[in-house]
């Protein structure tokens, strides 16, 4: 029993997340106003066995989105508990502060 609530305490889960950046909204084509609606808004939490797993799921994400860094608002790991860990930055850096 206690392997298994070892394993269960080392979960950990990073975030993916984008925000709607309206700043430039006026200036936007219909392609580029398409695109920004349809990406997913809020968070997700995927499973990671890594930091480096949880660096190259951010990385995946932000391209098949095409997000930049006024839009990229996800990147924090986290553990089973919700307890911050780290946080992958939109260029891929990993610090251990919020």
């Amino acid at each position: 029993m206690k392997n298994m609530l070892s394993k269960i305490e080392n979960k950990m889960f990073i975030q993916l997340s984008s925000c709607f950046d309206d700043t430039n909204i006026c200036a936007f084509t219909a392609s580029q106003y398409l695109e920004a609606i349809e990406r997913p808004y809020g968070n997700c939490y995927y499973e990671v066995s890594s930091i480096k797993e949880a660096i190259i799921l951010c990385e995946e994400f932000r391209k098949y989105f095409n997000l930049d860094g006024s839009n990229w608002s996800g990147g924090r790991i986290v553990d089973n508990e919700m307890k911050f860990i780290a946080k992958v930055s939109y260029n891929g850096t990993v610090c251990k502060s919020e």
